[in-house]
């Protein structure tokens, strides 16, 4: 699923790969948190 995210994101471009990259790791880390919080 991963694999897929990060595919996506490096179509769009190195430029703004590195931020989507940043932000959507903190944006998983939290989805995953409140996803084994609500489990």
């Amino acid at each position: 699923m991963s694999e897929v995210f990060f595919a996506h994101r490096r179509s769009i471009g190195l430029k703004g790969r590195y931020r989507a990259e940043r932000r959507f790791r903190t944006y998983g880390l939290s989805a995953i948190f409140i996803s084994l919080f609500f489990w």
